[in-house]
């Protein structure tokens, strides 16, 4: 669901999953948006993406099918980071989410937050531990 007025009235908006929850949503503008949802089972992660407001959104699979993505974020439109809730691995995209590379982080565990200061500043959060890196 999405507000205009300030949470006045809001608006159910049709992403095209339909079967589980949306876990993560993250806007850049009041444009572009990216959202993750999981089938921890059968379907994987999907990754959506949308260029007007959340009006049409895309649906992309995740290549790692091993990983359950539960948070994203982007610094502008190419450049974001997508981290796994199980197991704890985090990925980064340099093309707006077309395609995503392992980082190498030094535990395994639940990512539960994603923020980035700028392209190379990232901070994680987990149940353990705040992380930090330079990518």
């Amino acid at each position: 669901i999405h507000t205009s007025n300030g949470g006045v009235n809001w608006v159910i908006q049709n992403t095209g999953i339909t079967s589980y929850p949306i876990d993560d949503l993250y806007f850049l503008n009041r444009r572009l948006g990216w959202a993750v949802s999981n089938d921890y089972l059968f379907e994987g992660t999907k990754i959506l993406f949308t260029t007007n407001s959340g009006a049409i959104w895309q649906i992309y699979t995740f290549p790692d099918s091993t990983v359950a993505i539960g948070n994203i974020f982007f610094n502008d439109s190419l450049n974001g980071y997508a981290g796994g809730v199980y197991p704890g691995r985090i990925f980064k995209t340099i093309n707006g989410g077309s395609n995503w590379v392992e980082c190498h982080i030094d535990r395994l565990t639940a990512l539960s937050y994603i923020c980035s200061l700028s392209k190379i500043s990232v901070f994680l959060t987990s149940r353990q531990a705040l992380h930090a890196g330079d990518r």
